[in-house]
């Protein structure tokens, strides 16, 4: 008996420690088992190349290895490679010339084609093993919330489809003239839809549409804690939101965290219990997703970044921060720097 309570006053006492308490005014949300929030620090700096500018970042973490793909688009070419993921990172091989962007897969990595409607599978030394694609009328833009699925928002076709490598299986079709957006998916809460169309931001659920007249620029991750799905938008007024709409009651998107005069500088992305954006000034947005307090990372660099986004395994807070910035010379250099989740 001494020993369970002795647990118990531990447990009580960390939870006051994270400042995770539910407030009794969240109604439902208050029974939530209350998963601690991450104290996060930076790793050390691996500059993976020089010269750019460098654009298209994108990363993905391997599902069961230490270790992330990382690439980047200088002019023409691509450069980046295969690096460890601890906090004195190690550059394992290059990589070079691979279009499209990165995902994790179930047992190794996926990369779209270019911007077409289609994958690539890459095994743990990223060499090329099967490709599937679902339409020939591209692009196609790709999302991602758990590890080995994919969705699919086509931008000249109407199928928006989910993808479990090499299996495709249709979600819904979309009429709305869209130049970009994004799809959330689960097959527990359904398909929500973020499009960005000539008059703004579309929400769309089943047959029920939000539109946000002016915004754009959106990315979406699950919250994963509370259910529903996360929003970050430019808002009508040219400042960023992040919003959280439900996968039940009603359409509509509740704001709830402001950026104020920061301004993002990659997607969105969700582990068990933030969201995180990556920003201008180098630092890293992460809000607590039990009552929305907001908090920052120091910059990565004194003199911000040109763009940045955070590779985490899918659902997870294990990965990094890959970023370009300037350097003395003029030059620009990529970077990565891991990311190390404090509990």
């Amino acid at each position: 008996m001494r020993v369970v309570l002795l647990a118990m006053v531990l447990a009580a006492g960390c939870g006051a420690r994270t400042d995770l308490d539910l407030e009794e005014r969240e109604g439902r949300d208050a029974g939530f088992f209350q998963t601690f929030p991450c104290r996060w620090s930076l790793g050390e700096r691996l500059e993976l190349a020089r010269g750019g500018p460098f654009t298209e970042l994108t990363g993905a973490a391997h599902p069961a290895r230490n270790e992330l793909a990382l690439l980047a688009s200088a002019g023409e070419a691509r450069v980046g490679g295969r690096v460890s993921l601890e906090a004195s990172p190690e550059l394992l091989a290059p990589l070079e010339g691979l279009p499209g962007r990165l995902f994790t897969g179930t047992d190794g990595w996926l990369r779209q084609d270019g911007d077409a409607c289609g994958l690539v599978a890459h095994d743990e030394r990223f060499a090329g093993r099967g490709s599937v694609a679902w339409s020939a009328t591209g692009p196609c833009e790709l999302t991602q919330s758990v590890a080995g699925r994919i969705e699919s928002l086509p931008l000249a076709d109407r199928a928006v489809v989910t993808i479990a490598f090499p299996d495709v299986r249709s979600l819904t079709e979309i009429a709305e003239e869209r130049s970009g957006g994004a799809v959330a998916y689960s097959p527990d809460e359904g398909v929500l839809l973020a499009l960005e169309t000539p008059a703004g931001i579309a929400i769309a659920r089943a047959d029920e549409r939000l539109f946000l007249d002016g915004s754009s620029t959106v990315s979406v991750a699950p919250d994963r804690l509370r259910g529903g799905t996360l929003v970050l938008h430019r808002r009508f007024d040219g400042r960023f939101e992040i919003g959280h709409v439900g996968s039940t009651g009603r359409l509509e998107l509740v704001p709830r965290a402001e950026l104020g005069d920061r301004e993002p500088a990659g997607a969105l992305v969700s582990n068990e219990t933030e969201a995180l954006v990556p920003l201008r000034d180098g630092s890293m947005l992460f809000v607590v997703l039990s009552h929305f307090e907001q908090r920052f990372t120091e910059p990565v660099e004194p003199g911000g970044v040109d763009a940045m986004e955070i590779v985490l395994r899918p659902g997870e807070s294990a990965g990094g921060l890959l970023y370009s910035h300037r350097v003395a010379s003029g030059e620009s250099a990529l970077v990565f720097r891991s990311l190390v989740c404090n509990r």
